[in-house]
């Protein structure tokens, strides 16, 4: 597409610096809650265990260009920093490339920026509280009233919705989970979806 050409990456350019300001901003506000920024490894010996994530394979050579060991680019880099939090650090965060192969759409690349935070011994409402408040913050910082895409809005300013997977299935897809819970085949009845090969009830 030569993009980079002057006359068409000026086009581009306000969302580059828009970028910038983001990521600025999810720093400040990390740093400002005593959080530690890390940077684990994008090279793994292990691709992971998730069964819906394909890593990308790479092959070291040696400094005479004989083979050497076989890594693989993380798809994400949660298992990394979860070593650190064994380790003992507490808050911490992370704002780093990711790879995930066999990915290709419009909502997907096998290249993209992840931000990724922990914190130990703490309630997953408190980290729900984290995304409000991230997300407020980024908001004013690049002077955003309300996000958009593709015509739908949210307002970051306003209460915020909190419901379990159970309510939101019953909301959104009028399906009683607890009566089908662990039942591959009643889930797919109510659901009116197949499930082929080896999915199961969690997948």
């Amino acid at each position: 597409m030569n993009w980079w050409l002057p006359h068409k990456f000026e086009q581009k350019r306000e969302k580059l610096e828009l970028r910038a300001r983001m990521i600025r901003a999810i720093r400040e506000h990390f740093d400002s809650q005593d959080f530690l920024e890390v940077q684990t490894p994008c090279l793994q010996v292990s691709p992971g265990l998730e069964p819906h994530l394909h890593a990308f394979k790479t092959e070291q050579k040696l400094p005479d260009l004989s083979q050497g060991s076989t890594y693989y680019l993380h798809t994400s880099p949660e298992f990394a920093m979860k070593k650190l939090l064994v380790a003992g650090v507490e808050n911490i965060y992370q704002i780093c490339p990711v790879f995930r192969n066999a990915e290709g759409s419009s909502m997907h690349s096998c290249e993209f920026t992840m931000i990724e935070w922990y914190r130990a011994n703490r309630s997953y409402d408190v980290v729900m509280g984290d995304c409000e408040r991230l997300l407020r913050y980024v908001a004013r910082r690049c002077a955003v009233d309300v996000f958009g895409y593709n015509g739908v809005m949210s307002d970051p300013f306003g209460d915020w919705e909190r419901i379990t997977v159970v309510e939101a299935f019953e909301k959104y897809a009028d399906i009683d989970l607890m009566s089908v819970i662990g039942d591959k085949a009643a889930l797919a009845d109510v659901a009116n979806v197949s499930f082929e090969g080896a999915y199961d009830w969690n997948d």
